[in-house]
């Protein structure tokens, strides 16, 4: 049996496209709606420590710290697959889908 060519992609990189976009757009609102929310309510923060303690911890610190470095990372790995999809690294020639290299 013959291999089948490999199929132009340019749906792929359309969507990888816009999933780049997407993430990064979404890294910037989330990202300054909570600085933001960071600024004007500092007092959001731990109530395990009880009431009237002389320390409690702000909540927006840990929290915009993870939720850039995730996002950030859905924007980077995106961003690496639409460059292999562009480099043809993810363009199987003439391999059907899950057949073996």
């Amino acid at each position: 049996m013959e291999p089948l060519p490999a199929p132009p992609r340019p749906e792929a990189e359309r969507l990888l496209r816009r999933a780049v976009a997407g993430a990064a757009a979404a890294l910037v609102v989330v990202g300054g709606w909570m600085a933001w929310e960071a600024l004007h309510r500092p007092d959001v923060g731990a109530s395990f420590y009880g009431k009237g303690r002389a320390y409690t911890p702000s909540y927006w610190g840990p929290f915009l710290a993870f939720c850039v470095v995730a996002l950030g990372f859905v924007v980077y790995i995106f961003a690496r697959a639409l460059r292999r999809l562009q480099a043809g690294e993810l363009r199987p020639e003439g391999r059907r889908v899950g057949e073996p290299r």
